[in-house]
This record gives C-alpha cells, structure tokens and sequence, in this order.
C-alpha cells in the first residue's frame, strides 16, 4: 500500500493514519504514517516486559535533522505543547506498507528512505536509513527520545532519571524508577550524549478521548553520520531490551520478510488480499508467557487477551492462516481456565486471575471447536483435550452457574445476567449502571445456545456418547425461538427478552443470530432481518450498534471515558459485525457477485486508519471517523473468515 504526496499535503492528512509493527509478544511499534506521536501509545519500541502484558513505552521516536551547509532541515514531525508544529511531513514524499513501513523524503535533492522493523519474538526494534547525497556535503543529526513508563500512562518532566554507558556508536541506558534497560546501537552513526528533557508533545487523540494530552521525553543523545558530496549510505539504529550483536540493518528486514513469506505459504491460494490480511492476523497471535503458548491480543493499542474476542477471531486468525499448532494451542489455554462453564472474559494487563464476567465467550468456544474440526478434521485432539470441557460448559448452562446464566426448563432458552450485569458483548458498565442491560434472554446468545447444542450432539455421536436428552432441548429451542422472538412490526427480532419486557430495539444481534453455523430462523424471517439491517444498521465498513432513529441513538464517539461508555453500543459501528453479516447474505441471497460487492467495500477499511488492518469502532455519524483500538483481532479474523469462506471463488 502507498500513500502519495496527496495523502500527506498537510498536516490533518499526515496524522490521520497510522502504522503498526508487533513482535509476537504483545509489544508493539506504531505512529502515523509521518511519523508523528498522535497518542501516548505510539512509539518506535513498546516493550512487553512479562509477553503479552507489563508493556512499556521506551524508544518514544528518533528525530531527523539534515544540515547542509549554514541550513537546518527538520523531515520530523511533532506538535507540542505550545501550540507549534515541525512540519517535516512536506519533506515526505510517501509512505509505504507492504512488509513492513518505509517513509521517504527529498530535502534539497537528498533522497531518504526510512525503514522499520521489530524482530520477532523479542523486544527490539531496527531503523534504517538509506540515503543518496546531492552534491554538497551534508550531516543527518538523529536525536534520539526515550522514555520508560507502563504504555496507558503519561510522563511528566523529571519523572525519572538515566544514567549511559556509551561507546563509539551506542548507549546502554537504565533508570532510576526499575530496573529496564534500553539498548541503543547503530552501525556507522556516531553517539553523543546529551541527557535532557525535550519539549512537550502534544497528542490530540489522548485530548479527544478526554485524557491529558501533554508528554515530555527525554533526549537521551544523539547519533550524527556524515556524508560527503554524491555519496550514498545506508546506515541502522537498533533499539532493544538486550544487548545488541548484529547492527546489520537488512539482514533485519530481510529475516522479517522470510518469515512473513512463510506464514502465507500455510494459506491456500492465497492472493493479495489474503496476504494483507495474513500479515495483519499475525500481528495479533502472541506468546503468553504464563502458560508457555499462543493467545490472542484482542486489539492494539490496549487490550490484552479476552475469551469472547479471541473465540470470534479464531477461525480466521488461526484456520484460514492455516496455524493449526496456534490454534490448539488457544483452545487448550482457553479450557485450561473454564470455571464453572464459563471461559475467561479477560486476562487483566497486571498477571491478576481471569475475569469471567460473559455469557458468549464458553458459546463462541464452541464455534470454535466446531470451526477446528471442519478445517482440521482432527477429532482426536477434541476427543482427548477439549470434549470434557465442552460436557462441563454445556451441564452447567443446563443447571445454572454464576452471573445468572441458565437454562429456562420450560422453553429451553437461556437466561443470563441482571440489571446490574453486563454479560454480553455489550458490556459497559459505570460503576454499577449498565449501559446497555439486556438482561433476561438474549437473542444472539440464544442463537449461541442452539449451536453449541447441535455442535455438542455431532462430537457426542461422532464419539459414542448418548445424546437423546440434547434432542430434546434442541427441539425446544427450535421451536420456541421464532415464536418468541420475532417482531412482526419491525421485521425484525426481539433483542432480549425478560419478565418485563420484549425489547424493540433494532440492534445488530439479530445478524449475529442468522450468522451462525447452524441456523435457527427460517429462510422467510432471515431475509427480513437482513433487509431491516441494510436500512437501520449498515454502513460499509460495519454494522452500527443502534438505529439512528432510537432515542437512545449517539452517533459520535468522543469526549471523556464517561461519555464514550454512554455511546460505545448506542450507535457506534462494529466492524466485526460485517462477518455474519457478509455470512447472512451470502446465506440467503445466495448472490455471489452481490456479496462480493458488500465485500470489497468492507476490504477498504485496511487503507483507512491503521494500514493494512481493521480498527474497532467507528462512528455512527457520517463520516464515520475510526475510533476505539486503531487494530482489532475480531475485525482482521471476521473479514479474514468471509472472504476465504464466503467471497472468494
């Protein structure tokens, strides 16, 4: 992917995308695609400390200066504190984004290219500048901003101290507040120290988002390279947590774009949307180092692992991509931590036990079991390791476990949550106000129900175990869904059902529902349920959370923590919804060409605010600005899963 000259002509233009580099591990690199730091988590080397948590900021950036003669060209770009801006993204010619990104500059008919890596499986991170001289001599002053604060936080001046250990070309830098090191070292760039606060940048996402907004770094020194008149150089800063052996810069990249090649030499027929997308899903598969195998981070900047998103972006993180070692290694993880039926809703950033508070995550479980087997066809890996969590998760839905989940003995359907639980995907909570209570039974978790019933019937035949009482409740499911779940006057069906109330709002669950491997609405209903949802929920890039005729309805997603939890499922787009939704229509319009169309509208999304990915939310008011998570697992894995399984031909 590029983008020109056009894209970067001013400065709303050169902040309003970003990239993103991960390691495997949980840490991270990412700015925008000038390399300016629009939010306290953009920065050239986030470290994952204890993989995939205790993440910090370290290397906040390197900025560039070219000197020729008596003139000083700054090709960086930050805004501060104060109000004023270096504009060195009109110096930059494009940004680039195919394995990993490249900037380009022309000053004063210098050329400059700039590379960035991360090396997998470890928290380091490699820079490095090409360069193609004019015909006067010229020097490139590098200085180089550190930091060391947890990535959700904010440093203020004098917030730490450093003490350096520097040779010729590099620094080993610790702290006074831990004991994190950072190790700088370059090729052929000279370093001097200089050990000073710089001036305070300015991030106006944190500001939008109602945080504050200001941050110092610390010019830790500087590194310096000469070149003479019509010389070209290349030259590499590597940045880590251990001590550097290899300043080789290409080997770097060329080591990062063989084990990017691989990874799409496991997906069959892959073409160049699936390896966008290929490339994208390995960004979230990471190493949890307490249990020693794969897990999956539900979206970057903050999140960590969490069941319910992990269980939604499995199948086209993990089967499409043909990972199949990762994706065994997820579902035994994941059942290793089941307490009383329920699969973990999160793993909190600070290593503090699981938090179980959903009712879909054990039900999406099941979905992806049931997707392993039909990509894998490995049914002894089910029957041995995962069958008798499955039995635990289904019995104790059955007879009642915690958050009020269970089964309705008379209809069958499943009950979950109260007015103070927020269980579902919709689960925002102020203090102990639910934002969006859906108590009672739910229409999407009753849809997860019924397939978890009638995937649990195949395992139990294909394995001889008796399944004559689940017949029953199928049926019972079956046949009491429809009848209390559908609104004839919206066409449409209920949200969720309780003692008090059948819930009219026109939501996205109910695509949810028709969505699901097993249907449980007939032909007749489904299409009035798509066609209700192309004109109350649909946009391009996803499904709003709420009707814009609701009362209830925000369509903007800014403003302070409160704010935006009061508008996070009350209108915002979901662009993971596009997955069932794209599965709904090609369902039931059975129209190829047509779903293929609703799909290449969707695809463009990875050219909008994170290159090459797929953020969380938008905002239900036109123009829909991204927001929330720049990168989210369920939005990469859903449009993953139905393009492979739905799209291409």
């Amino acid at each position: 992917m590029i983008i020109n000259k056009i894209g970067l002509n001013d400065l709303y233009n050169a902040i309003s995308k970003e990239y993103l580099l991960t390691n495997g591990l949980g840490g991270f690199s990412s700015a925008s695609i000038c390399g300016c730091n629009i939010n306290k988590y953009n920065a050239l080397l986030v470290a994952a400390l204890t993989p995939p948590v205790s993440r910090r900021v370290l290397l906040s950036k390197l900025d560039e200066t070219i000197c020729i003669e008596n003139e000083k060209y700054k090709i960086y770009t930050n805004q501060y504190h104060s109000g004023e801006v270096e504009k060195g993204f009109m110096f930059q010619q494009d940004f680039q984004y195919d394995y990993f990104p490249i900037f380009n500059y022309i000053v004063k008919g210098v050329i400059i290219e700039k590379k960035i890596t991360m090396v997998y499986s470890e928290n380091k991170t490699v820079i490095t500048y090409n360069i193609i001289n004019n015909s006067k001599p010229m020097k490139m002053v590098i200085d180089v901003l550190v930091n060391n604060r947890d990535h959700h936080q904010i440093t203020k001046k004098y917030d730490f101290k450093c003490k350096q250990i520097t040779n010729k070309n590099g620094t080993n830098i610790s702290f006074d507040t831990n004991d994190t090191q950072l190790f700088l070292q370059s090729d052929k760039g000279t370093y001097s120290e200089k050990n000073q606060w710089n001036r305070s940048i300015y991030y106006k996402e944190e500001n939008d988002r109602g945080f504050k907004a200001n941050e110092y770094d610390f010019k830790a020194g500087v590194f310096e390279i000469f070149l003479k008149p019509m010389e070209k150089i290349n030259f590499t800063i590597v940045a880590s947590t251990e001590e550097i052996n290899d300043t080789q810069g290409e080997n770097y990249f060329i080591n990062e774009i063989n084990r990017k090649d691989e990874l799409i030499k496991n997906i069959t027929n892959c073409d160049e949307k699936m390896k966008v997308l290929a490339f994208a899903c390995d960004q979230f598969i990471v190493e949890r180092q307490s249990t020693k195998s794969a897990t999956v981070i539900a979206g970057y900047p903050w999140f960590t692992d969490w069941g319910r998103d992990t269980m939604i972006a499995f199948t086209g993180l993990t089967l499409v991509t043909g990972r199949y070692k990762d994706a065994r290694e997820i579902l035994l993880t994941f059942s290793q931590y089941i307490k009383n039926g329920l699969v973990p809703n999160m793993f909190p950033d600070n290593g503090q036990e699981p938090l179980y508070n959903t009712v879909d995550a054990s039900l999406w479980y099941f979905i992806a079991v049931y997707k392993y087997l039909k990509y894998t066809g490995d049914y002894d890996f089910v029957k041995n390791n995962i069958f008798m969590h499955l039995t635990e998760i289904i019995e104790s839905y059955m007879n009642g476990t915690d958050f009020n989940i269970g089964m309705d003995k008379k209809d069958c359907l499943l009950i979950a949550g109260n007015e103070d639980t927020q269980i579902t995907w919709m689960d925002v909570k102020i203090g102990n106000f639910a934002v969006t209570p859906r108590q009672g039974k739910a229409v999407e978790i009753n849809a997860l129900w019924y397939n978890a019933i009638c995937i649990y019937m195949e395992l139990c035949r294909n394995f001889n175990v008796d399944c004559k009482n689940y017949e029953i409740i199928k049926q019972n499911v079956v046949n009491n869904f429809i009848k209390q779940f559908w609104n004839d006057d919206k066409s449409y069906l209920y949200d969720y059902i309780n003692e008090n109330e059948a819930n009219e709002d026109i939501r996205p669950n109910a695509i949810i529902a028709i969505g699901l491997p097993f249907e449980i609405v007939p032909k007749e209903f489904a299409l009035k349920i798509i066609a209700t949802a192309f004109e109350e929920l649909y946009t391009i890039y996803g499904l709003r959370s709420l009707n814009t005729g609701n009362e209830k309805y925000k369509g903007q997603y800014i403003g302070d923590t409160e704010t935006r939890d009061l508008s996070y499922h009350q209108g915002p787009v979901w662009t993971w919804l596009m997955g069932p939704f794209i599965t709904a229509i090609n369902r039931y319009y059975k129209d190829k060409e047509f779903t293929k169309q609703i799909f290449e509208l969707f695809y463009q999304q990875v050219e909008d605010k994170c290159i090459g990915n797929v953020s969380e939310i938008l905002e239900g008011d036109y123009p829909h600005l991204a927001r929330a998570c720049s990168a989210q697992a369920w939005g990469v894995g859903e449009m993953m899963r139905v393009y492979y399984e739905e799209v291409k031909e």
